[in-house]
């Protein structure tokens, strides 16, 4: 009995010699062996689920752990045990009661203590409830999204119950190599599969299945979603590999590297090379090269940085434990020549640029686009009015935009995460998270670095020293990534962090807390009751999240078919930075029932009575094949041409698109009814196939003129408002009412999503004819979106449709002046409604701005209009006058709008004008070969042979071989001879006598 509980019990290699392993296993109790086996699956299996990012690896983590606590606690209850502490359960706590806490309901006075933002951002809230007839209160906790941060409680309890397992199980120091090398198969299995991945990518992960936001054929990923997680995720496993190859040998196996005896008696039958290298060694540092290779070739500098400082950490751990010997340092220097080999022929020219960007240190060359900069910016901006609590785990893609002064350089991305751990940890959980966070990533680094130092075992010190550096490394990559969203990477840092505080606190089987048997029991009773309650809410978010996608990838494929030229939506996210997360689960039941809004119309399909009460319905029309248009379109068969039939089987496709990513969408809700994505998205496609329908529809008034007739109706009730709309617009009505009652839904999960609000500030008249709150909802409207150059675009149309045009102009001149792309898109729906000279009245756009002006101007057959662009660009581009031969620095972008405007003097014969353009243009681009050819071609025109020569000559050098220029330069000598000759016969001939 006294055996069985030392060895078989107490440790995970209990195998003694001459028995057979799996006879050591049978004979260990089996609650035992099903613990370490679901601590192997956290460790092994979790990473390959999308790296427990996705709702399938969160189900996985969860439902594992809190299934690891159970069978832990009750393996406890039969054989009895001590509470193993490691300091950082008080933390765990007091995270778990943050978390906890930014999700209960709150007094507004509380709250307003916390911060005064609650009530500054949406000061609405309370009239919008009583709109519905709902109870008229203030946003009541402190979390701005409480179904995400609910659910970041589970996942938080799950990391804090494996830790807590770990550092139980773990009873000896063979166990803490276990799980070393548990750690190191795991990034070497998950680098071995990125590259077979990459080698044979068919863009899909595992080869099936397809990510709505990246692929596998840039770079390596493996089962990560973002190059910077796998990277990072290898990299924690460099530590024990390094250390598993050298230092984890023992005394006999190290000794015989110089002493190795060959075959049989032939005791001398080795060479010199097998004094100083051993197979075994090599083959393990090949792998841990191999891990190293993959994190290079993965393009990742964050990642590049954590494995840099994780070999640098366990170098001096085996420096300090004198592991270190020649053999080791010819074998290491080869398969580093090796490796560095492979990665100059794989990695090109893209991984020298990576490699040099981390060595110059230079801001600008590490992040060019400036998006970590100014995303940490917002995130700072918003953290001092939400300093203590944060504004809620889960809330950040929702937050930021409200800050982010220079949002509309980034409008095609949606920041999900604030490019650093720490930063983005800040915002949500305020700086009691990060103060708590800091004080445990303190603690173990103290404890770990303090025993690296002062222990005098060479083993313990090189285990320490591979716990050590990957949790130094991660830590260093955290600033400038939020790798720990990725719950592969804490769960494996976590097994790090307590391997290393088990090795510093010995293995004395006295140590810890009493704990009796029931209260073991009581534990293992929770985790089990707990495992059972979560399990409808993870499979909804599974269910919910499998449509989400498939929404997401219709959309993506109807915006690439689509050449309509309207603005991406945000979403996409940024290049080398964390991706898209996930959306949130919801409680509300669904209001559809087993109805489906998308389903064909029945002959007899029933007249739609009461909105409120069912606002889904029992069918939906299909304008577009209905017999009524069918009849009408053969009465009109002799006026029918090809442009109206080809616009009405683009509307058709565009209905059938949208109906189909809207089928999709309330699949999505039916599984996770007040999502906030999911919902927000349910609304603007409502509306998107509400227009569309109506097009075709009897009565074809769009939604802003449907709601201008009911405000000027001044209906006396509601039921005469919804008579109205049902005549109107038929059972298209239902659509209004989707809309509507979707975007409310998703404001109830998170207010500060935007597009909820600029759906309400078209569907609020529904619910009073007066639109009482409508002014109120557009200053909430932009209020969040102030920075959002699509909002204030949105706003200006809606003053403009109320009748308020200066304000709308104010609007839309911030619009004009943001970015290329709103800019363009301003310009193509005002190009038939204003002159250039009006629109440069309005806007006064500065030279670059003019481009865009005359690219789309020149669409139009207006010469006017050309020819007031071309005299504004003359006069904007006055300041790029210089003295012949000076040239201006920096100005080259400035050349194409030149050229543009000199193509419309020269049309118009103005030489004049056209020669200084070009001489301007020409001084902005000293290299440019355009304008100094074109000002030949001009000065020709006005037989200035000699300069226009000179001009043809340069451009000749440039492009040598060029047989046009040849031609101009033999064209301008034989011109100016001529033009010589007849000067000469001029002044020769003799005056005519009178």
């Amino acid at each position: 009995m006294s055996s069985r509980r030392k060895t078989p019990q107490n440790s995970f290699s209990a195998t003694a010699p001459g028995r057979p392993w799996l006879s050591e296993l049978s004979a260990r109790p089996r609650l035992l062996n099903l613990t370490d086996l679901l601590i192997g699956l956290l460790l092994l299996l979790l990473p390959f689920v999308m790296g427990g990012r996705e709702a399938w690896g969160h189900w996985l983590l969860i439902s594992l752990s809190l299934l690891l606590g159970t069978v832990w606690n009750l393996h406890r209850v039969f054989e009895g045990g001590r509470l193993r502490l490691l300091a950082l359960e008080p933390l765990l706590l007091a995270g778990l009661l943050l978390v906890w806490l930014q999700t209960r309901e709150l007094p507004a006075d509380v709250l307003a203590r916390l911060s005064p933002g609650y009530q500054r951002l949406i000061p609405v809230w309370s009239d919008l409830q009583a709109a519905t007839g709902g109870t008229a209160q203030t946003w009541s906790t402190a979390s701005f999204i409480p179904g995400e941060t609910r659910h970041a409680f589970l996942v938080l309890l799950a990391y804090g119950i494996f830790g807590l397992v770990l550092a139980q199980r773990i009873r000896t120091e063979r166990d803490c190599h276990l799980v070393l090398k548990a750690v190191g198969i795991s990034g070497l299995l998950m680098s071995a599969f990125a590259i077979l991945q990459l080698v044979t990518s068919n863009d899909c992960f595992f080869w099936f299945y397809r990510h709505p936001f990246t692929g596998t054929r840039e770079v390596l990923k493996g089962a990560f979603t973002n190059r910077n997680h796998f990277a990072q995720f290898a990299a924690l496993s460099i530590g024990p590999l390094l250390w598993w190859a050298i230092a984890a040998r023992k005394p006999k196996e190290a000794a015989e590297v110089l002493q190795r005896r060959g075959l049989g008696p032939a005791r001398g039958n080795h060479s010199q090379f097998d004094n100083l290298v051993d197979a075994l060694l090599l083959l393990r540092l090949a792998g841990a090269a191999g891990v190293f290779a993959a994190i290079m070739l993965s393009l990742s500098r964050g990642g590049m940085i954590a494995a840099a400082t994780a070999s640098a950490v366990v170098f001096a751990g085996l420096w300090k434990a004198g592991r270190i010997s020649s053999g080791l340092a010819l074998s290491t220097v080869a398969l580093a020549a090796v490796a560095l080999g492979g990665l100059a022929a794989f990695g090109g020219q893209t991984l020298e640029t990576r490699v040099s960007d981390i060595a110059s240190m230079d801001a600008a060359a590490l992040d060019p686009s400036n998006a970590r900069r100014s995303i940490w910016k917002a995130d700072l901006a918003a953290l001092r009015e939400f300093p203590i609590l944060g504004t809620g785990i889960g809330s950040h893609r929702y937050t930021y935009p409200a800050y982010m002064e220079d949002l509309a350089d980034f409008m095609t991305f949606s920041f999900s995460h604030a490019e650093s751990s720490w930063v983005h940890l800040g915002l949500e959980a305020g700086l009691a998270g990060v103060l708590l966070l800091a004080a445990g990533l303190l603690l173990i680094l103290i404890r770990l670095l303090a025993a690296m130092l002062r222990s005098s075992d060479a083993a313990r010190t090189t285990a320490v020293a591979a716990c050590l550096a990957g949790i130094t490394g991660g830590i260093l990559h955290a600033v400038a990534d939020f790798i720990w969203y990725v719950p592969a990477i804490v769960i494996t840092t976590i097994a790090l962090a307590v391997a290393g505080l088990r090795l510093c606190d010995g293995f004395s089987s006295q140590a810890g807390i009493t704990v009796p048997r029931p209260a073991w029991l009581v534990l293992s009773a929770g985790c089990c009751v707990m495992l059972v309650m979560v399990q409808p809410e993870l499979g909804n978010r599974i269910a919910g999240e499998h449509w989400w996608h498939r929404y997401l990838l219709a959309s993506f494929e109807a915006s690439r078919s689509d050449s309509s030229g309207q603005m991406p939506e945000p979403g996409e996210p940024l290049p080398d930075l964390d991706g898209i997360d996930q959306p949130e689960e919801g409680d509300y039941p669904s209001m559809a029932g087993d109805v489906d809004i998308l389903a064909e119309p029945a002959s007899d399909s029933e007249q739609f009575e009461e909105p409120s009460e069912n606002p889904f319905g029992t069918d939906s029309a299909e304008p577009e094949t209905s017999q009524r248009e069918t009849a009408a379109a053969s009465d009109e068969t002799a006026g029918y041409d090809e442009p109206r039939q080809s616009m009405q089987k683009t509307v058709a496709q565009k209905i059938a698109s949208c109906r189909k990513r809207l089928a999709c969408l309330l699949q999505a809700q039916a599984a996770r009814p007040d999502q906030a994505d999911i919902c927000q998205n349910i609304a603007r496609r409502s509306l998107e196939l509400f227009e569309l329908q109506q097009q075709v529809s009897d009565n074809p008034m769009p939604l802003v003129q449907i709601r201008d007739a009911c405000i000027n109706a001044q209906f006396r009730s509601k039921q005469e408002l919804r008579e109205f709309l049902e005549r109107a617009c038929g059972e298209n009505v239902r659509l209004i009412i989707l809309a509507d009652t979707m975007a409310r839904r998703a404001l109830q999960s998170c207010p500060l999503q935007i597009e909820p609000w600029k759906t309400l500030v078209l569907t609020s008249f529904i619910h009073d004819p007066a639109d009482a709150l409508h002014a109120r909802i557009m200053a909430q409207t932009m209020r969040l979106g102030k920075h959002n150059p699509t909002v204030r675009f949105f706003i200006g149309q809606a003053l403009a449709l109320d009748g308020r045009p200066d304000e709308a102009l104010a609007q839309w001149n911030v619009v004009f002046h943001s970015t290329k792309a709103m800019r363009l898109q301003m310009l193509q729906m005002l190009v038939d409604r204003l002159s250039a000279d009006a629109l440069l009245v309005s806007f006064q756009p500065n030279l670059l701005e003019l481009e865009d002006v005359y690219d789309v101007y020149s669409q139009r057959n207006r010469p006017a209009d050309m020819e007031r662009l071309m005299l504004a660009i003359r006069d904007q581009s006055a300041a790029l006058d210089v003295a012949r031969g000076e040239t201006l620095e920096g100005h080259e972008p400035y050349v194409a709008v030149l050229m543009k405007a000199n193509r419309v003097a020269w049309t118009m014969k103005q030489h004049a004008v056209s020669q200084t353009l070009l001489r301007r243009a020409i001084a902005c681009d000293t290299a440019a070969e355009a304008p100094r050819r074109a000002l030949g071609l001009l000065l020709m025109e006005r037989q200035q042979y000699d300069d226009a020569e000179k001009l043809f000559e340069w451009c000749y050098e440039q492009t040598p071989g060029d047989v046009r220029l040849e031609e101009l330069r033999r064209e301008c000598r034989r011109l100016r001879t001529q033009q010589r000759r007849l000067r000469t016969a001029s002044t020769e001939t003799p005056p005519t006598p009178n």
